[in-house]
């Protein structure tokens, strides 16, 4: 899941992810492209990181 262009085969409606930035913080900056009824949706998203830590008595 670390590369968006895999989201297109996970993510329902999803049609395209092009031109993935990289952001100074780790993360990702792709363009995309949803498909719902018949209507086209660009946008863009911004992927990042967040450190969590697992819960300390269930390791959860």
């Amino acid at each position: 899941m670390d590369d968006p262009e895999n989201h297109v085969t996970v993510t329902p409606s999803l049609a395209a992810v092009r031109n993935v930035g990289r952001l100074d913080n780790g993360g990702k900056r792709p363009e995309h492209t949803f498909r719902m009824a018949g209507v086209s949706l660009d946008g863009e998203l911004e992927l990042t990181f967040a450190n969590v830590k697992a819960h300390p008595e269930t390791g959860a």
